[in-house]
């Protein structure tokens, strides 16, 4: 199995060295034992649960939102009622944003309308 220095994880998963130290600090992925060198090495385990972070933070999910998940994933529980209603949740958050967008969109074209209006007066 494939491994990796904190530098070699941090490019490979497309993030700072910073950001695993963060998570290791947070407890969303475990300090990886160290080697006879004294260097820590990082198994491929690690490199896709930092892109299984990263893609849930690009789908708005939270850190705390993405610890539940895990905890449940760690916990090898996928029909988990938690996870569920975590999903059910992020579900609402997203069509609360669209509703309130679509209201703004609609303000912004009546605004651009009068606009154009004017303009042509």
């Amino acid at each position: 199995m494939k491994s990796y220095t904190i530098g070699q994880l941090a490019k490979q998963a497309g993030v700072g060295v910073e950001t695993i130290r963060f998570y290791e600090k947070k407890g969303l992925i475990e300090q990886p034992l160290r080697m006879d060198s004294e260097y820590r090495r990082y198994s491929e385990n690690f490199l896709h649960r930092i892109r299984l972070i990263k893609q849930a933070q690009s789908l708005g999910f939270t850190l705390k939102e993405i610890q539940s998940m895990l905890n449940i994933w760690d916990e090898n529980k996928p029909n988990d009622p938690r996870a569920k209603s975590i999903c059910d949740q992020k579900v609402k958050e997203i069509d609360e944003k669209i509703q309130a967008l679509q209201e703004i969109r609609e303000l912004l074209l009546e605004r651009q309308s009068r606009c154009n209006t004017a303009n042509d007066t």
